[in-house]
């Protein structure tokens, strides 16, 4: 990094924490948020069931896709029916949220 472009950086760094310390945000809760955001990954779904939006429908395939998951079931092959369920089975495998 040329050491303008440090010096631009340091720069904002340095407006940036004195416009948190304005608001009242002090380097220990500047740090903590710092770190919280640096240590997440935020994924954006805008519509998990975009077929049923579309056809103003809640259910595909007469089921459920809030329902369409593997918990609790007595038959496995009774869950990830629908492509909302599967779509979003895959953005959790993906991710890996836990």
């Amino acid at each position: 990094v040329p050491v303008d472009d440090r010096q631009e950086e340091l720069k904002k760094a340095k407006e940036c924490r004195q416009a948190l310390q304005n608001k009242g945000i002090d380097d220990a809760h500047r740090q903590w948020l710092a770190r919280l955001v640096t240590t997440r990954r935020l994924v954006v779904v805008p519509t998990s069931n975009a077929l049923g939006y579309f056809r103003d429908q809640r259910e595909e395939l007469r089921i459920d896709p809030n329902r369409d998951f593997p918990y609790d079931l007595d038959d496995p092959t009774a869950c990830m029916q629908t492509i909302a369920g599967r779509t979003l089975n895959e953005i959790f495998r993906e991710h890996m949220f836990q």
